[in-house]
């Protein structure tokens, strides 16, 4: 079978390394047909793609990130020069925007850098980068909906703001 990885474990195995020419589910199965006795495999399986180490559901997750950051840092940058000309001016909701669109750098970037890691073989920081990019993007959020609810009954915020204001302003929450 052109399938299956067939390798004899001897005295002089430390390592093997199969290629595997096909994509799907793999099985590593170990048999003892022998008398022997006292026998301990210890080992580990390593599977890694021509691209590196990300399954393929992921791996375009690392273009969108990364394309998301140079999005969110040009925004963030050009929202940010704007907003320090009328600071004094601005309403809460549009310094709360600041901010947000700054966390969503952060967010992006973040999960850039763990799927970059994954991608290379260091798992180390893995769970702490998601664990950062799921709180950063818990919290972007709950802002908006929060400044939201706040603003909504219109407590002499959004007087000037017309339909398509509010319209935009949703859009770039979701």
């Amino acid at each position: 079978h052109d399938d299956v990885v067939t390798f004899n474990v001897g005295a002089d195995a430390a390592s093997h390394t199969a290629d595997l020419k096909f994509s799907g589910p793999y099985a590593l199965t170990i048999t003892n047909c022998g008398d022997l006795t006292g026998l301990a495999i210890t080992g580990s399986v390593e599977v890694k793609n021509p691209w590196g180490f990300l399954p393929a559901i992921e791996f375009n997750k690392k273009a969108f990130y990364a394309g998301a950051s140079v999005f969110y840092v040009i925004t963030a940058l050009v929202w940010t020069a704007v907003a320090l000309q009328w600071w004094k001016q601005l309403y809460l909701i549009q310094k709360v925007l600041t901010a947000i669109v700054w966390i969503c750098v952060v967010e992006s970037a973040t999960g850039w850098a763990m799927l970059e890691t994954w991608n290379s073989g260091g798992g180390g920081s893995g769970p702490s980068l998601l664990f950062l990019m799921t709180t950063l993007a818990f919290t972007w959020k709950l802002v908006a909906i929060v400044v939201m609810l706040i603003v909504s009954p219109g407590k002499g915020t959004f007087e000037d703001v017309s339909l398509k204001g509010h319209a935009a302003l949703l859009s770039f929450m979701m």
